[in-house]
């Protein structure tokens, strides 16, 4: 069952129609996934970026640091269930996803464990996601995992 906080994460995403800092199409730093639906997959990364770019420049109601291009990229075959991203890390991390029709989603605290960020995405429309995990501290660059999926979370 989804947890309620991430219902009203999804009411709380910060939407925008272009942000010029990332890049969009260069090689993610930790690879790429085709993911169909009922699938799942999570990725150990470093959060955070060598450029250190501040988030709130791009999305001014998101909070951390990121770098130029993304940590990973899925290319998602949609289903009937949310897709759901969760990001899991010791340190305060947060997480800025690309959609496939170009608009862009952040969220800081509202995953698992209320410190976690974490994104569901209802009607998640097949086509590639681009995915950046940042850092609450500049230049710091902790261990996160990256979950995708879009089972029920407990």
């Amino acid at each position: 069952m989804i947890k309620a906080l991430f219902v009203a994460s999804a009411l709380q995403l910060t939407l925008a129609a272009s942000v010029n800092a990332q890049e969009i199409g260069i090689e993610p730093i930790y690879g790429r996934v085709s993911l169909a639906a009922g699938g799942e997959h999570a990725v150990e990364l470093k959060a955070g970026g060598l450029e250190n770019i501040d988030v709130t420049e791009l999305l001014p109601s998101c909070r951390g640091f990121v770098s130029r291009g993304p940590h990973f990229v899925v290319d998602y075959t949609a289903g009937e269930a949310p897709l759901v991203f969760l990001v899991h890390s010791k340190a305060d991390t947060t997480l800025l996803v690309n959609f496939p029709n170009g608009s862009w989603a952040c969220d800081d605290d509202s995953g698992l464990n209320g410190g976690d960020p974490g994104l569901v995405i209802f009607a998640a429309p097949s086509g590639q996601y681009d995915i950046w995990v940042g850092a609450k501290e500049e230049w710091a660059t902790p261990d996160a995992t990256l979950r995708i999926t879009d089972s029920a979370v407990d």
